[in-house]
């Protein structure tokens, strides 16, 4: 499994050192990536943990706090971008945006992606307004 990790991250990187590294082509090189390296059925869960505690060291943990997932593990870290695994046992989450650019794929279980429209009703400042959002796109990736 580390080598599947390693080949994605060098992928990745191969791809953005021919777009110059601009960012805006970062997203779509993962995306690409990750279609070209499907990861096998056997890369869930138990898979990724019996890789990391079989480890003599982690990559640099870059989330080490889990601020992300419960927890969040490190499998790459290159010089300009790292791959991670998030879990999350359960829970929801609320609308939201990500501090981060790339892509990502369920590897056990499933996520459900919604696109929001707002109709701006009410404003009470340059940073506030009032209004309605109705999902526009409802997506689930993963296997249940």
């Amino acid at each position: 499994m580390a080598s599947s990790f390693e080949q994605l991250g060098a992928r990745i990187e191969a791809g953005w050192f021919e777009a110059n590294y601009r960012e805006s082509s970062f997203s779509d090189i993962c995306v690409r990536a990750l279609e070209e390296m499907s990861p096998p059925n056997t890369m869930g869960a138990d898979a990724i943990l019996a890789w990391a505690f079989a480890r003599r060291r982690l990559p640099r943990q870059v989330d080490i706090d889990s601020d992300f997932g419960e927890p969040a593990l490190t499998v790459f870290d290159g010089e300009r971008f790292h791959i991670s695994v998030y879990f999350w046992m359960d829970g929801t989450t609320d609308i939201h945006e990500h501090c981060f650019s790339g892509a990502f794929q369920v590897l056990e279980g499933a996520s459900l992606h919604t696109t929001f429209s707002f109709e701006p009703k009410e404003t009470w400042s340059d940073h506030l307004l009032l209004g309605e959002v109705d999902p526009v796109v409802w997506t689930t990736r993963g296997t249940s």
